[in-house]
């Protein structure tokens, strides 16, 4: 009940804050430019679409929900509260992971990826990957612009060996990379989808791990540390 009521006041607070708004201009725009281009290359310019942007959401808004629930007084109410930072972090996944999913599903539709669930597959673990990523960024940081600063380095880890893997194609040993690997599910192939859950599900687990002890940490400095 507890994790339910969390993930609800999540997707409460991203309608407030305008984030269904954003992204359903967003993919009204997105849909456009598919049209717009050749049928022979919608597939693929959807799968840079969706993990150009719903994919990675999480990374991006993540410095700035984390700093509004530090303005907000949020941070230290959760701090004493019965809520543990495993829940915390789960509601974020979910309600974030929701948006990226529809979105997803939206452009895939559109640019004509067949079969669809292993681009959702993909989607939901780069989801994962990338939102437990900017919590880590994020409660390390004290303002947007060093949050902006400090999640440079993770943007070129995860996008800068996808870009090598776009020019020098599977062929090249960055098709391993785990970003990657949720790339080639984008593409709504269904053989990559077991390579990319033994190459990101680890992945994700570590990164939960992780931002659930960076969140324990900065709960504990305000006022939430136990006993």
């Amino acid at each position: 009940m507890r994790q339910k009521t969390l993930i609800l006041w999540e997707m409460r607070l991203q309608r407030k804050h305008g984030f269904y708004a954003v992204y359903a201009l967003l993919s009204v725009f997105y849909i456009l430019v598919l049209y717009v281009l050749p049928a022979a290359w919608r597939p693929i310019a959807g799968a840079v679409m969706i993990v150009s942007d719903p994919a990675t959401m999480g990374l991006f808004f993540m410095g700035a929900i984390v700093l509004l629930e530090k303005s907000q007084r949020v941070l230290p109410a959760l701090a004493v509260s019965p809520v543990r930072c495993r829940e915390y972090l789960v509601a974020k996944l979910v309600s974030l992971g929701g948006i990226s999913l529809l979105v997803a599903l939206v452009l895939a539709v559109v640019a004509g990826v067949r079969p669809v669930w292993p681009v959702l597959v993909g989607t939901a673990l780069l989801s994962a990957t990338f939102t437990l990523a900017g919590v880590l960024v994020a409660t390390k940081t004290p303002t947007l612009n060093s949050f902006l600063l400090a999640s440079v380095p993770v943007e070129l880890a995860c996008f800068g060996p996808l870009v090598l893997y776009l020019f020098y194609g599977e062929s090249s040993l960055w098709r391993w990379w785990p970003i990657n690997l949720g790339f080639a599910m984008l593409r709504g192939q269904p053989g990559a989808v077991l390579p990319g859950l033994l190459g990101l599900t680890p992945l994700v687990g570590v990164l939960f791990w992780r931002a659930k002890c960076s969140v324990a940490k900065l709960w504990g400095s305000l006022g939430g540390g136990g006993l």
